[in-house]
């Protein structure tokens, strides 16, 4: 039976009583954990992965639930953008295949944008893990995955960040410091135990988008094992806008499930700006894309296969988007 570690928790009612806290917790020496609807996180403290003493909730904070047309809060659950009028398409095509109903009906933006780094060698029980000496994201002291580098090779499992990383997103950080505004692109880091470029104590409050999001023609494809619940093995989302003549006039690109940050490929999209959208020039494109990855043996599912299904998802993908009418000769 899998039960909860103790823990004290801290309901806030405001953001400022929320920092207020971890004001408090980090000038006491103690660490915490911000928790909303604790899908992910829950389970990691019932594995015994990485616990704290004190967990700061924000389910109480009524200012992150906020929807405006350009702007979402990170306390609002999935289930709500997926109703929302104004979610754009690649963020839709994210949330149906999100986990499941009833955790989309509890988990939040914020949550999965901000969900931790997934492994073979770490979600596992506290003893499996101590079988095998445990790893360097939690008690050990070397990766499993690739044992001669100091770096923990975890695996960035999050659907929302890709479709978001394309419309230009940029997400609001508070902290006991200030508050300050940032791409969501410059968030993330390439080692599976920081994540992210986040200070001590800070709150991710806000997702803005950019005026002219839903301009663009978007969408995301996830490879997994199964048709819900499964994290990606592998996700690509695009965003594209076509010139008069059809030609490609902008392009971006993200990929998930593949290395410890989602990848954002901004010199591969600059390869094909101005080309026509023809099956040659899209197949070049999903193969430039393909290479641009370099998945570890962290997943359950086969490095080289998920490395292959970069190349087929974006390549069926780019033929949704730009109206193609059949992959059906797309070699596998």
């Amino acid at each position: 039976m899998m039960t909860l570690p103790e823990f004290t928790l801290h309901r806030p009612s405001s953001v400022t009583e929320a920092l207020d806290k971890a004001r408090e917790l980090i000038a006491a020496g103690h660490e915490f954990d911000y928790i909303s609807g604790g899908t992910d996180l829950l389970m990691n403290y019932k594995n015994r992965v990485n616990c704290k003493a004190h967990l700061i909730s924000l389910k109480g904070v009524q200012e992150l639930t906020r929807l405006k047309e350009d702007s979402m809060g990170a306390g609002v659950t999935l289930h709500q953008l997926e109703k929302w009028k104004h979610t754009p398409q690649v963020m839709l095509d994210a949330l149906h295949n999100l986990a499941s109903p009833l955790i989309r009906e509890t988990g939040t933006l914020g949550g999965n944008l901000m969900v931790d780094t997934r492994c073979f060698f770490l979600n596992q029980s506290a003893f499996w893990r101590k079988s095998l000496g445990y790893c360097l994201k939690a008690e050990g002291d070397f990766c499993h995955v690739v044992p001669q580098k100091e770096i923990c090779y975890a695996t960035y499992s999050s659907d929302m960040g890709p479709g978001l990383m394309v419309l230009g997103a940029k997400i609001r950080l508070e902290g006991p410091n200030g508050t300050r505004d940032i791409p969501l692109t410059e968030f993330y880091v390439d080692e599976g135990r920081d994540r992210f470029q986040r200070n001590a104590g800070e709150i991710l409050t806000q997702v803005n988008l950019p005026k002219d999001a839903r301009e663009w023609t978007s969408g995301y494809r996830k490879l997994r094992l199964r048709d819900t619940l499964d994290f990606p093995a592998m996700g690509v989302a695009v965003a594209v806008k076509q010139a008069k003549d059809n030609s490609i006039s902008d392009l971006r690109i993200a990929i998930c499930g593949v290395s410890m940050a989602p990848l954002y490929l901004v010199d591969v999209a600059k390869e094909f700006l101005g080309e026509q959208p023809t099956s040659e020039v899209l197949d070049k494109l999903a193969e430039a894309t393909m290479n641009a990855t370099q998945p570890k043996k962290n997943l359950v599912v086969p490095t080289r296969y998920r490395k292959k299904m970069v190349r087929v998802y974006t390549r069926r993908l780019l033929s949704d988007l730009l109206g193609e009418e059949s992959v059906a000769t797309l070699r596998i």
